[in-house]
């Protein structure tokens, strides 16, 4: 057990103070990042952060910190790791709602909406006979919706999940948003759809390393938004329970999503 597995409990318990999902997992992150595997935490904690929203993310990037002032022996060696979690947190959050904002889909053609200061109320530096400022929506918010089903064991390449080497596809490029995955039923083995991340350090082992997976099962994941940025690929990966490579035609997940707006379209 690594000295910096003394953080997992407290982080895990913050993390879930604050509502966020996949805690264990950020938790994880937390611990490899300190322990000197910064590459191995930075892929957990993108994969974690990704399934939460933004906003709540950004939170709990700031009230991390707090970690290693608590009375527990040996967490306030950490302070400088924990800081750089932090930060890595944050802008991974602010990341996300950039993307998320430039995507969210309009109102009709046409529609126009007063504008509201950061607290939510309207502007009220727009006052008198001056018409409060609005802006426009004017075009869709995606350019092509795409839902398929794609064999698990249809990809060759290896890729690096967390730890373990699978088999896995890029079916998609980004930017893409993810916001179903479902597997269907009678495959007995594992599969996986997620984000490579863009900085592989084991390139000549691997086509692809994993920046965060979703495991594909019933009833499976609805409405959400995983990001794949542009440069990255949507994977789909499957991974042999008893461990032989039996290539079964019943290892099939769905997934859906959209490519976001680009700038000027």
């Amino acid at each position: 057990m690594s000295g910096a597995s003394v953080l997992k409990s407290p982080v895990q318990d913050q993390c879930e103070s604050a509502g966020l999902s996949g805690c264990p997992q950020i938790a994880d992150g937390v611990v490899l990042y300190a322990d000197g595997k910064q590459a191995e935490g930075q892929d957990k904690l993108k994969s974690g952060a990704a399934a939460n929203n933004p906003e709540d993310v950004r939170e709990f990037a700031k009230s991390i910190k707090t970690v290693t002032s608590l009375p527990i022996p040996g967490v306030g060696q950490y302070v400088g790791p924990v800081n750089q979690v932090a930060e890595l947190l944050a802008t991974e959050a602010d990341a996300s709602a950039t993307l998320a904002a430039k995507s969210a889909p309009p109102g009709p053609p046409g529609e126009a909406k007063v504008a509201v200061a950061a607290s939510g109320q309207p502007d009220e530096s727009v006052q008198g006979d001056t018409q409060v400022r609005v802006t426009v929506n004017d075009g869709p918010a995606v350019t092509q919706t795409v839902s398929e089903s794609t064999q698990a064991w249809s990809g060759r390449q290896q890729c690096y999940l967390f730890g373990r080497n699978v088999s896995c596809a890029s079916v998609q490029q980004g930017p893409f948003i993810v916001t179903d995955i479902v597997a269907l039923p009678g495959c007995k083995d594992v599969m996986y759809v997620g984000a490579n991340a863009r900085d592989n350090p084991y390139r000549e082992a691997v086509t692809y390393v994993f920046k965060w997976a979703v495991e594909g099962r019933q009833p499976g994941v609805h409405g959400a938004r995983l990001a794949v940025h542009p440069g990255e690929s949507l994977l789909v990966a499957v991974e042999p329970k008893d461990g032989a490579t039996v290539e079964d035609p019943k290892c099939i997940v769905s997934w859906s999503g959209y490519h976001p707006r680009r700038s000027g379209h």
